[in-house]
């Protein structure tokens, strides 16, 4: 195991490799991470479960100007777990924020890198109070992003924000609690993966990019659900949790929607008794004034089915 902690910045020079795939478990936990390379340079973390974190709660560094220093080069860091024990593991994002700390344009954890890929082949799972905010573009890619009951978690992307199934990972879909919170932001934000947390408040919102028309993209064959889940208690007694909530925005721009949305209610097995839940609730909304449109592709499927 290797843990590195800054009370300001961990800064990766040229290309570097950090890690290896026989490594149980790495953790990165510093208000920045900082590429000081060139565009040519990358940055290869790895382990078979990585965290990123700030527990320091401190904001990333900037100089006289009150200016952060830009990164050139690229971040890579890929997860690779043994899933054993009902548990499927891989890249946490945990908590970057204090207790009070307001999620500020600096506070939580930055990515001070021209692109960055924060990979598994399990699960990215976010858990705790806290921000991400990448410098440039930013893929999540995964068998499964995902949230415990305890998330309240930011992602901010100032270029495009692209969220990917991978193509060789496998999760177990433990429930990993309910409610969890997830706020997706970028220039750009395309969900082309599996998103999928138990009762969950799920928020993604594309800011817009001139000469885009498409700014929120639910491609063909992404799953973004937040559907409740049922618990056998006994041999005639369950309890389920409903549904929870999907909002998207384009502030400019098209939302597309060509994938399922779902925040569906479990419904109680025949024989059983419990509380029927409700199911949740999706809202799709394009703010833009001229070029603003919500766009229902033809393999778009939206789910909010219940019991009653």
């Amino acid at each position: 195991r290797l843990k590195l902690r800054s009370y300001t910045s961990i800064d990766f020079h040229g290309s570097t490799q950090l890690g290896s795939t026989e490594m149980s478990r790495l953790t990165l936990d510093a208000p920045q991470l900082l590429g000081l390379g060139t565009a040519t340079d990358t940055v290869v973390v790895q382990a078979r479960n990585v965290v990123l974190a700030n527990s320091s709660g401190r904001t990333a560094p900037t100089n006289a100007q009150t200016q952060v220093e830009q990164g050139a080069s690229s971040l890579q860091i890929l997860a690779q777990p043994l899933l054993r024990d009902g548990h499927t593991g891989g890249l946490t994002i945990d908590a970057s924020l204090g207790h009070n700390q307001a999620a500020g344009a600096l506070a939580g954890q930055r990515l001070g890198f021209a692109k960055s890929l924060l990979e598994s082949t399990g699960d990215i799972v976010f858990q705790g109070r806290g921000q991400t905010l990448a410098q440039g573009d930013l893929t999540l890619r995964a068998a499964r992003v995902t949230a415990t009951s305890t998330s309240d978690q930011q992602v901010d992307a100032a270029g495009t924000l692209a969220i990917e199934r991978h193509a060789a990972g496998k999760t177990l879909n433990e429930s990993l609690g309910a409610g969890g919170k997830l706020g997706l932001t970028g220039a750009l934000v395309q969900q082309k993966g599996l998103i999928d947390i138990e009762a969950g408040r799920l928020s993604l919102i594309g800011r817009g990019v001139a000469g885009q028309s498409d700014t929120v993209i639910f491609a063909n064959g992404s799953q973004t659900r937040v559907d409740g889940r049922l618990r056998e208690v006994s041999d005639s007694y369950a309890v389920a949790s409903g549904g929870g909530q999907i909002t998207a925005e384009a502030q400019t721009g098209r939302l597309v929607v060509d994938g399922q949305l779902s925040a569906a209610a479990p419904v109680m097995p025949t024989g059983y008794t419990g509380d029927n839940p409700y199911a949740g609730s999706i809202s799709l909304k394009a703010a833009g004034s001229t070029d603003g449109a919500v766009v229902i592709g033809t393999n778009a499927d939206i789910n909010l089915e219940a019991a009653s």
